[in-house]
């Protein structure tokens, strides 16, 4: 083709069964192989589906994904289950929040994990148990009281936080 460039109108395009492009209502290209949509981008909504039309989101994919790069995703949610109420959010800075059941459960933050509300989940279960736990000083406080296990040179001693009383406890060796 020699000469001035122009326009081409024409109402879609198949090549084959492998590429389909809709100038129709739905304004999409479709790539196919042998019939089947492999990928389809919707020009006029501007998404795009990998193994699916996209309906909903900007993005969305059918079937496993393997990504090897970084993933930003700048403060917005990332939605773990199908009904979209188990979710991993950091959206302050330097804070990681972790939502079970649409509840907000855990954060973890430089230097802690802490629960979100105070005494309302726990670490391991009746029936599924860490096997160690290795901690410095354990501290322990409920309604009731507020005591603290430290572990000196040759002895524990047990502190009531209450009263700053310090107690040493007796240990027998067992032979």
């Amino acid at each position: 083709f020699a000469g001035t460039v122009g326009s081409l109108d024409v109402a879609g395009i198949n090549t084959g069964e492998h590429i389909t492009l809709d100038a129709g209502s739905a304004r999409s290209i479709y790539f196919k192989a042998d019939g089947t949509t492999a990928m389809t981008l919707d020009a006029e909504n501007k998404r795009l589906g990998i193994n699916r039309a996209p309906t909903t989101y900007t993005l969305e994919v059918e079937g496993p994904a393997w990504i090897n790069s970084t993933v930003y995703i700048n403060g917005q949610e990332l939605f773990l289950d199908a009904d979209n109420d188990t979710s991993i959010t950091a959206d302050t800075d330097d804070k990681i929040d972790f939502k079970v059941a649409n509840q907000d459960q855990f954060s973890i933050t430089d230097g802690a994990i802490t629960p979100t509300t105070d005494n309302d989940i726990s670490l391991g279960s009746a029936t599924h148990r860490f096997a160690n736990i290795y901690t410095n000083d354990l501290h322990l406080a409920n309604e009731r009281g507020d005591w603290t296990i430290v572990e000196e040179e040759d002895y524990l001693s047990i502190r009531n936080n209450k009263s700053g009383k310090l107690f040493k406890f007796v240990l027998q060796e067992i032979k």
